[in-house]
C-alpha cells in the first residue's frame, strides 16, 4: 500500500506502453536542463557547504541511504513482478545487473563508509530521492520490458568498450 501511494506509476506496471517510457525519458532530460539553468542562479548547499537554508538537516548516512535506495528497490521489485512473464534476454540482464550492482554499492555500502560528513538539507535530499525513484523505474522498466538487443550484442565492441573500459 505504501509503495502504491508513494509511487503511483507502479500501479499500472503491466499497462503502460513504450510511449509512456519515451515520454518519461524526455521529461527527465527536460528536468535536467531545468536543474542546470536553476543552479546557475541558486547555490544549492550540499556536502561540505550544507546549511539549513534549504530545509532541516538530515544525518548524512541516513540521507544517503534513503535517497539512493529507490534506485535499487524499484528495479528489484519490477524484476520480481516480471518473473512469471516473458524472460529477460541476456544483454538486458547484464545491463540491469550492472545497474543493480552499482546501486547496491551506492545505497547499501557507501553510506556506511562515510566518515564524518555534514548533514544534508531536506530539499536536496528530497530532490535526490525523487530522481532515484524516477531513474530506477525508467531504467528497469525499459530494460525488462522494452529494450531489444540481439543475443550476440554482448560481444559487440560498442558494449565491450563502453562497459569494460571503466
Amino acid at each position: 500500500m505504501f509503495s502504491q501511494l508513494m509511487f503511483p506509476f507502479l500501479l499500472d506496471v503491466n499497462n503502460e506502453g513504450e510511449l509512456h517510457i519515451e515520454t518519461m525519458s524526455w521529461l527527465i532530460i527536460l528536468m535536467g536542463g531545468c536543474a542546470f539553468l536553476a543552479l546557475q542562479f541558486v547555490d544549492m548547499p550540499y556536502g561540505r557547504y550544507a546549511s539549513s537554508k534549504f530545509g532541516f538537516l538530515i544525518n548524512v548516512k541516513a540521507a544517503w541511504f534513503i535517497q539512493e535506495i529507490p534506485s535499487l528497490a524499484i528495479p528489484l521489485y519490477l524484476l520480481f513482478i516480471n518473473a512469471g512473464n516473458k524472460p529477460v534476454q541476456l544483454p538486458n540482464q547484464l545491463l540491469l545487473g550492472m545497474f543493480i550492482c552499482h546501486y547496491t554499492h551506492r545505497s547499501l555500502l557507501f553510506p556506511f563508509l562515510i566518515r564524518g560528513g555534514k548533514p544534508s538539507p531536506f530539499i536536496p535530499f528530497a530532490m535526490a530521492f525523487t530522481f532515484c525513484a524516477y531513474n530506477g523505474y525508467l531504467q528497469a522498466r525499459y530494460l525488462i520490458k522494452y529494450a531489444v538487443y540481439s543475443s550476440n550484442w554482448i560481444t559487440d565492441p560498442r558494449f565491450l568498450t563502453e562497459n569494460w573500459r571503466k
